[in-house]
């Protein structure tokens, strides 16, 4: 009787604990869809910026339920990847939407990818975006950047990789930038930063 006890205790707190995780990577997840939008203002660029949110947006739910290594939909996103890889461009707006575009595209490779790839498609992502993953020249497009920093927050998470130090560099770029976020956006990303801390 008090093994079955016992039994019932444990299997009651491992699904609550999964519960738990459950919740918490759903919930960054949904950060990250909140965060890295390609905010389009140019018509004629609109479908092609919303197909790429798309993209990455079928991509996050896809990770969530565990739907990893879809090789054809990974394939399609190169083709989409491929057709954004100009590197000329006529104005700032469109180098920016250029690096969205791309950095977005790696930030869907990696969340469909298995975890040791999808750690190296995410240092991609940030590559793509900012020029420089040691000084990252992200001025406008600080949101998109802290979406990614997110992603390999999730990833390092759900590999029982994630360390404080991870989360402090987070912390500390969410503080250095707090100005150029909305403040829901910053908010949000100080209240999740705390509860995966807590998880460690």
């Amino acid at each position: 009787m008090k093994k079955l006890l016992i039994y019932f205790v444990v299997m009651a707190f491992s699904t609550s604990l999964f519960a738990q995780n459950n919740n918490l990577l759903s919930q960054s997840i949904q950060f990250i869809g909140s965060s890295f939008m390609i905010r389009e203002t140019n018509p004629m660029e609109k479908p092609e910026s919303d197909s790429i949110n798309g993209i990455l947006q079928t991509s996050l739910k896809e990770h969530i339920n565990k739907q990893a290594g879809l090789s054809k939909k990974i394939l399609c996103i190169f083709d989409v990847l491929y057709k954004n890889g100009e590197s000329l461009y006529s104005d700032s707006q469109e180098e920016i939407r250029a690096k969205l575009r791309r950095s977005a595209c790696f930030a869907s490779i990696a969340l469909l990818s298995n975890i040791e790839k999808g750690f190296t498609f995410i240092e991609y992502a940030k590559f793509a975006l900012s020029n420089d993953i040691n000084n990252p020249q992200i001025e406008f497009i600080e949101e998109p950047y802290l979406g990614l920093l997110f992603i390999e927050v999730t990833l390092k998470y759900e590999d029982n990789q994630l360390s404080m130090e991870d989360l402090t560099k987070v912390f500390d770029f969410v503080n250095l930038h707090r100005d150029n976020l909305s403040t829901d956006m910053a908010n949000q990303a100080t209240v999740l930063l705390e509860a995966f801390k807590e998880k460690l």
